[in-house]
């Protein structure tokens, strides 16, 4: 499963992000995937929110997903690095606007094939923003009929319900 994160994701522009403070209180919000590299998943967050806040305390996350063509749900955990600057943070911004200059243009065609209208059609960069750099260690597919299905990253697998 964790071989295939990638095409499981493919198409897919947020995630749904769990961190939790010390105390365990728990936040779940979506975020931008901005690219999945192996079982690196990396999300654009505000420098100021609280998935952020909570990732410089507690450094592990879950994120959660759906897969609505075959009707199967998606956790993945693991530990959570927040790149906020130096050479990896500079050449993530200059990919980072590329991409949304894509997904900007992606929205206005959409909108004018469709009819659709979006109040925002261009992204915008957060002035401060982190990028968090999840390790996927976990993933768990719950199926169709509830059966669980458990794969970690050093190859122990299994099913349950």
């Amino acid at each position: 499963m964790l071989d295939r994160l990638q095409a499981l994701l493919k198409g897919k522009e947020f995630i749904s992000l769990a961190t939790a403070n010390l105390d365990g209180e728990p936040h779940a919000t979506p975020k931008f995937i901005f690219k999945i590299k192996r079982r690196f998943i990396y999300l654009i967050d505000y420098a100021i929110a609280k998935s952020a806040e909570n990732l410089r305390q507690n450094p592990r996350a879950a994120l959660s997903f759906m897969d609505l063509t075959n009707l199967e749900g998606y956790r993945i955990s693991g530990s959570a690095q927040l790149i906020e600057g130096g050479k990896a943070f500079e050449r993530i911004v200059k990919e980072f606007d590329r991409k949304l200059i894509k997904l900007s243009a992606d929205r206005f065609i959409e909108g004018l094939k469709t009819g659709k209208k979006h109040e925002h059609y261009e992204l915008e960069i957060p002035r401060r923003f982190v990028v968090i750099k999840v390790t996927a260690e976990e993933m768990v597919k719950v199926g169709r009929d509830g059966e669980l299905t458990v794969e970690r990253a050093h190859g122990n697998a299994n099913r349950g319900k």
